[in-house]
C-alpha cells in the first residue's frame, strides 16, 4: 500500500510498521472471508477458489483502505473509519452498561447514542471517534 504524503501517521508509527500491520489484517480478513464463502457454496473446483480469493482480497482491501495503525506500549492495533476508541483512566470502571478496559475499540453500531452521550460526559473516559 502506498502512503499519501498528506496522511499524518500517529506518533510512534512508521510507514513500514503500518503497512505490515494492515497487510496482516488484510491477509487474516481474506482467509476468514474465503472460509465463510467456501462453506456457503458447493465445491466447484480451482476456478471457484480463485474467484473467492480475489473477491475476498478486494473486500478486505476496501475494508482496511483508510485504516490507521496505532501503537502504544508495544501493542499495535488497526482502527478503521467509523470505529470508536474508548480510553479509560481507571480500567474496570463502569459507565453506560460497559466495564471499560484501559483501551477498547468499538464499531459505532455497537454503541447506542445514549451510551455514547453518557460516556462523553464521563471525565474518566476519553472518546475518540475515527472518521
Amino acid at each position: 500500500m502506498a502512503h499519501s504524503p498528506k496522511r499524518k501517521l500517529p506518533a510512534g508509527v512508521t510507514p513500514p510498521d503500518q503497512d505490515e500491520a494492515l497487510q496482516d489484517l488484510v491477509n487474516k480478513e481474506v482467509q476468514e472471508q474465503i472460509s465463510d464463502l467456501s462453506s456457503s457454496v458447493p465445491e466447484e473446483g480451482a476456478d471457484r477458489t480463485t474467484d473467492l480469493r480475489e473477491k475476498a482480497l478486494e473486500e478486505a482491501v476496501e475494508t482496511f483502505e483508510h485504516a490507521v495503525c496505532v501503537t502504544s506500549n508495544g501493542h499495535r492495533c488497526v482502527v478503521r473509519p467509523g470505529e470508536i476508541i474508548v480510553v479509560c483512566r481507571d480500567p474496570g470502571f463502569r459507565r453506560a452498561g460497559i466495564e471499560h478496559p484501559s483501551v477498547a475499540i468499538y464499531p459505532k453500531r455497537k454503541l447506542t447514542e445514549k451510551q455514547l452521550n453518557a460516556m462523553r460526559k464521563e471525565p474518566l473516559l476519553e472518546i475518540v471517534e475515527v472518521s
